[in-house]
């Protein structure tokens, strides 16, 4: 549970993780420092209230609605059938410690463009350092794929063996798939513990087990319908190829070739894009509901309805934004660049799931 309480100056609702309990926060809407409670004002009232013996049991004369109303609270759980006219249970947006599966209930709602990258940047800001180490475990883990990769491959090289090298190569390139799959699980996983408790541990990075072979069925699925959305969009490349006269034709006339060919690499891209996103999308799902991936799949659809061209729009720009910076870094900015998609992922699917509390901000 984290402590929520308002700021004495703009009376904004502020929310700051359990451990900052006396300590000093700055509103992030106003800039006024102030005292963090001990407890949510709510969680306080709460603990306030002195505890009263159970009711004793209504028989039928009693109870103002009938007996049907009497048989329904004896039929109830236990702490509903002290009270029977109690207000039914709402399940509340939450955590659980033992699963990792959201347990709140899913209302689909709009994202708005301007909202998801000040609500992304806000929650990474404040949570920079975790967010950094993250990274850096990240990069810890690719390194050192890449480094057992290089000296297998130089192994295979050696040995002049093609079977060796083939078998290498496979290898490699499974490994290589499972590797990202578990970076990219883990990431979201963070990122959806972060924006849901506001803290994360390195920990959390490899608490993915359990989901591992869905993403990994994901990563697959994505990765037979890009190759079959590439396929079809170069296949006009290749008629026309083939109706110049084939590599002869192309020598005496390669622009009608070329010109379709480009066109198709661009439409290939769009398409593979488009996939790779809705699929990335999906994992939360996976993570949060515990859904198989065609149920995360058909969630995604139904949840993010409405919500596919601006989180496409947002998806770009970050992309655009992120290989820029990571080119102005020397690619030390992966570090950050992969703890804020994850961090940016999950907004958008609490966000689009109505479980983002937008009158909350953590500071």
């Amino acid at each position: 549970m984290a402590i929520e309480f308002r700021c004495p100056q703009c009376s904004a609702l502020l929310r700051t993780p359990d451990e900052t309990a006396g300590k000093v926060a700055k509103c992030p809407q106003c800039g006024t420092l102030a005292a963090i409670p001990a407890a949510s004002p709510s969680a306080a009232a709460a603990a306030a209230v002195p505890e009263t013996g159970p009711l004793p049991p209504l028989s039928a004369s009693d109870n103002p609605f009938g007996e049907q109303a009497a048989s329904a609270g004896a039929a109830g759980p236990a702490a509903d059938a002290a009270n029977p006219y109690a207000s039914p249970r709402v399940p509340q947006p939450g955590w659980s410690a033992a699963t990792g599966v959201g347990q709140a209930e899913l209302q689909p709602a709009r994202i708005q463009f301007d909202e998801i990258f000040s609500r992304t940047w806000q929650i990474f800001s404040a949570n920079f350092g975790p967010c950094a180490l993250v990274g850096l475990v990240m990069i810890g883990i690719l390194i050192g794929y890449q480094g057992l990769s290089m000296v297998a491959g130089f192994v295979a090289g050696a040995s002049r063996e093609t079977a060796l090298v083939i078998a290498y190569q496979v290898t490699n390139q499974v490994l290589a798939i499972m590797v990202q799959t578990w970076l990219n699980l883990g990431i979201a996983y963070c990122g959806i513990r972060l924006v849901r408790t506001g803290r994360v541990q390195v920990g959390d990075f490899f608490a993915v087990g359990p989901y591992y072979l869905r993403g990994l069925g994901m990563t697959l699925l994505v990765g037979l319908l890009v190759f079959g959305a590439v396929l079809v969009c170069l296949l006009p490349a290749l008629a026309v190829f083939l109706a110049v006269g084939g590599p002869n034709g192309f020598e005496d006339n390669p622009v009608p070739t070329v010109v379709v060919g480009l066109i198709g690499a661009g439409v290939a891209v769009i398409v593979a894009s488009w996939i790779t996103f809705r699929a990335y999308l999906g994992i939360p799902f996976i993570l949060d509901r515990n859904l198989g991936v065609m149920d995360a799949l058909r969630s995604l659809d139904k949840y993010m309805s409405g919500n596919k061209l601006i989180m496409f729009a947002v998806m770009l720009i970050v992309g655009m934004a992120s290989g820029v910076f990571m080119c102005l870094t020397c690619y030390i900015g992966i570090i950050l660049v992969y703890p804020f998609g994850g961090v940016l992922t999950a907004v958008a699917y609490l966000t689009a799931t109505g479980q983002f509390r937008t009158d909350a901000k953590w500071v």
